[in-house]
């Protein structure tokens, strides 16, 4: 073959981002697909508070001033990214939902409503939900209706 992208077209390409070591791999791995494809790159964090919070006895640690540092690391860690994308020539919007929806679905829902071509997650994540309720990156795959790489 000789121009081995002529026939894939990733114009939007999402990746779930949580601060995690696996989600920084897996924006690695985004950026690198984003340069060699010349997509847009979309650095999508969801911020969710899970339901088992509130019946767990300590959750008065989980109050107020943690949310709102917890949102301030994921806007900073977004800003961040966006810059270094900058840097490299990286088309690169990010987004920061806060969603009573758990991750997954808020993941499908945006790139379904967004036209997204390609998501990317890392294997796994910071959510205490993904010990509960099992791998938030296995239920991305299986409900996905476009292509998603899982980093390890």
């Amino acid at each position: 073959m000789s121009n081995e992208n002529a026939n894939v077209k990733i114009r939007k390409i999402l990746v779930g981002i949580d601060g995690s070591v696996y989600s920084l791999k897996a924006l690695e791995f985004a950026l690198g697909l984003a340069k060699k494809y010349d997509s847009m790159l979309i650095a999508f964090t969801v911020f969710h508070i899970p339901e088992i919070y509130k019946i767990l006895p300590n959750k008065e640690s989980y109050n107020t001033i943690s949310i709102e540092d917890e949102i301030l690391k994921s806007k900073n860690l977004l800003k961040s990214i966006k810059e270094s994308s900058d840097t490299h020539e990286i088309s690169t919007s990010t987004e920061f939902i806060n969603s009573k929806s758990t991750p997954d679905i808020a993941i499908l829902e945006y790139a379904q409503r967004n036209e997204v071509d390609h998501i990317v997650l890392g294997y796994r994540g910071r959510s205490i939900e993904n010990l509960l309720i099992g791998n938030m990156a296995t239920s991305v795959v299986s409900k996905s209706k476009c292509s998603v790489t899982v980093v390890k």
